[in-house]
């Protein structure tokens, strides 16, 4: 167990004890913390410490422990300074709170293999997928949201989301067509390499905390003055990561293939209809799996334009007629 450390530390402070063996509820916390990390470790408890830390937090990072309970409600005060968050591999339930969607900052979300009711895969989220998702977040390259409980037809404002490279609604009770539109995926027919993509900068430096002196505007030293500067733009970096289902297995992929990956999953739902055309203008695609559905008709002529797809699986449907020529190639 760690001792209580609210007043150990003064000033912003940057805390990572991952991977280590602590057990026991997270103690009482610095309030000028700006980025956190006790990742891999075995805390058990609730989440209610952190309503005690103040708005300065731009990395939080509690995944892999054993913690319970609900999410607090207590997000607003970190809205302008979170960038990641991640709670992944808990036993955190009931519902997501209203004002984590004030974190109007928030770059890296994950909360997969929890038991959440509403990257989110392997949770029990239920319902339909909203328009918001396409509406609201334009710049997403990833979307993981399989192994829940969504059902009902997917929102045309799925279509929305251009840089999208990896979308997994697989395991679902989804229905209705495949979109024709899902040729707006404009990322995943083209070559696109962002050497920032997957990775997001966070500082380590929140701020000054309340009640005390400000930092000097004029520096009495050139010493000074590089301490200050190294002071306000210390940062550091936390990298994407996401379980996709790769040629039957379930693996882990880090920053440097989530870069290069191009997939679609919608495998083990309830889809129906033929399989759009228009899917086979995502030339850069490297696995589609659309098995264990209610697909029917032909499989598109075209198919073999998908030159670089290293994983195709349409098994399990109700497909008919020819396999096109086109594969030869």
């Amino acid at each position: 167990m760690l001792p209580n450390m609210g007043l150990t530390f003064s000033g912003s402070t940057r805390m990572d004890l991952s991977n280590n063996h602590f057990k026991g509820r997270v103690p009482s916390l610095p309030f000028g913390l700006a980025a956190l990390n006790l990742s891999g470790n075995r805390f058990s408890g609730t989440l209610s410490f952190l309503c005690e830390i103040g708005q300065f937090l731009t990395f939080l990072d509690l995944s892999n422990n054993s913690l319970t309970g609900r999410l607090p409600d207590c997000w607003m005060k970190f809205q302008e300074k979170l960038v990641v968050l991640s709670l992944s591999d808990n036993n955190l339930s009931w519902e997501i709170p209203s004002s984590l969607g004030f974190l109007l900052n928030l770059e890296a979300l994950s909360l997969r293999t929890n038991n959440f009711f509403v990257d989110l895969g392997e949770n029990k989220l239920s319902g339909v997928i909203l328009e918001w998702i396409g509406e609201k977040l334009s710049k997403l390259y990833a979307l993981v949201l399989g192994s829940n409980k969504f059902y009902g037809r997917l929102p045309l404002q799925v279509c929305w989301l251009y840089n999208l490279q990896v979308l997994d609604l697989s395991n679902n009770g989804l229905s209705g067509n495949i979109p024709r539109c899902f040729n707006n995926f404009t990322s995943m027919a083209r070559k696109v390499f962002k050497d920032d993509l997957g990775t997001h900068s966070y500082s380590t430096f929140g701020g000054r905390i309340p009640g005390r002196n400000p930092a000097p505007r004029a520096c009495r030293s050139i010493i000074n003055c590089r301490r200050l500067q190294f002071q306000e733009t210390n940062e550091a970096q936390y990298s994407d990561n996401a379980w996709v289902v790769w040629k039957g297995t379930k693996r882990l992929f880090g920053r440097s293939v989530l870069q290069l990956l191009k997939s679609i999953d919608l495998s083990r739902n309830n889809l129906s209809g033929k399989v759009p055309h228009e899917i086979t203008s995502l030339y850069e695609l490297v696995s589609l799996n659309l098995s264990m559905n209610k697909l029917h008709g032909e499989v598109p002529k075209d198919m073999g334009q998908l030159r670089y797809l290293e994983s195709l699986d349409l098994s399990r449907n109700e497909f008919s007629g020819h396999i096109p020529w086109s594969l030869a190639q």
